[in-house]
C-alpha cells in the first residue's frame, strides 16, 4: 500500500451586491484582472465600465468595500500569486503571505 499525504485548500472571493441589482443573469462575473484592480484600489465602484463590460445587466453603482486578512497567511500568498500570474499588468502589489494593502 502506498500512502501519499496531501492537503487541499480553497480561496474564495465574495461580494455583497444584492441579487436584485445583478440583472437577468443573477451572477457577477469577475476575471483575474478585475479582481486585481479591485483589490489594488484601481476600481472602486460596481458601476465601473470594466465591470459593466462583463456584466451588462448589473445596475449597482455602489462603492466596493474590500476586505482582506491583515496578518500574513497562506491564503494571502495563494491569492496574490494568482493575481500576479494572471494579470501582472494590473497587480503591482507583489505576492506573499503579507503585502502592503492599499
Amino acid at each position: 500500500m502506498l500512502h501519499i499525504p496531501f492537503a487541499l485548500g480553497a480561496i474564495g472571493v465574495w461580494h455583497s451586491v444584492p441579487a436584485t441589482e445583478l440583472g437577468a443573469a443573477g451572477t457577477l462575473e469577475l476575471d483575474a484582472c478585475l479582481l486585481a484592480k479591485i483589490f489594488s484600489g484601481q476600481i472602486t465602484t460596481w458601476g465601473d465600465p470594466q465591470i459593466k463590460a462583463l456584466n451588462p445587466d448589473l445596475v449597482s453603482t455602489a462603492p466596493i468595500k474590500v476586505a482582506h486578512r491583515k496578518l500574513g497567511s497562506s491564503s494571502t500568498a495563494g491569492f496574490t500569486e494568482y493575481l500576479l500570474l494572471k494579470c501582472p499588468g494590473s497587480w503591482t502589489l507583489g505576492s506573499g503571505s503579507t503585502i502592503n494593502w492599499p
